[in-house]
């Protein structure tokens, strides 16, 4: 898999190992994080992947932003590598999103206040 970022557009562009070719925003990968309770943004990407797939199951958002909604406070963004996310980058000791950890934390902030305030945007 490669995964080349653009931070003017605040995308991912990504070529799977069987050659679909994806365009992930940025905000995608937080608020997946957030809304699914993911430990890292790594483990987000993976299951925004896996979830482009024709035979991925469906996910209930409003049960998510219901559950994101009635947390007591915001959880605290992760910026660890997962051992089980992006084998190649873990491999190497690295993040796949090495270096937009703080972007995709601030992004996650800002969408868990949102979905907080009311806002599912």
């Amino acid at each position: 898999m490669t995964i080349t970022a653009d931070d003017q557009q605040k995308i991912l562009f990504v070529t799977t190992d069987d050659g679909r070719d994806l365009a992930i925003p940025y905000q995608a990968v937080a608020s997946w994080k957030a809304l699914l309770g993911l430990d890292s943004y790594d483990e987000a990407l993976d299951t925004i992947i896996d979830h482009t797939k024709p035979d991925a199951k469906p996910i209930d958002w409003s049960d998510k932003y219901e559950a994101l909604a009635g947390q007591d406070e915001p959880q605290p963004a992760a910026a660890h590598v997962s051992l089980f996310a992006m084998p190649a980058a873990a491999a190497r000791g690295r993040s796949a999103l090495s270096g937009l950890e703080d972007v995709l934390a601030g992004l996650e902030l800002d969408f868990v206040n949102q979905v907080k305030q009311g806002g599912k945007q």
